[in-house]
């Protein structure tokens, strides 16, 4: 039990992955930590990268609170970003899941 809740807190609150590499599964951690790396990546230079776009497109403009938080919320809205949210997020719920679930597994075969 104790082994369960420590996978699974390493998965949920640190990085998803970390729990299946505390349960000795190093080719499925290793697999999830490269994926939750690359949603994060996208996410961060992705977000990044239109930022710069959309405020270059109303460069005179001074750069004001409203017109910041306009420009994120349809960046936010962008596929590529959406993609990359839906990609983390199906990884850590993925991750968490079966962190808790793999020691009771090994736990019945032993």
């Amino acid at each position: 039990m104790k082994r369960s809740l420590v996978a699974l807190l390493l998965s949920a609150l640190i990085f998803p992955g970390l729990g299946q590499l505390y349960n000795r599964d190093l080719k499925k951690g290793l697999c999830l930590i490269l994926l939750a790396t690359a949603g994060v990546t996208v996410i961060f230079l992705g977000g990044l990268i239109l930022l710069n776009y959309e405020y270059a497109a109303l460069y005179p403009t001074p750069l004001t609170r409203a017109l910041f938080q306009e420009m994120v919320m349809r960046i936010l809205q962008h596929p590529l970003i959406l993609g990359a949210i839906s990609l983390f997020l199906g990884v850590w719920v993925y991750s968490v899941l079966d962190a808790s679930r793999t020691p009771r597994r090994l736990s019945t075969k032993e």
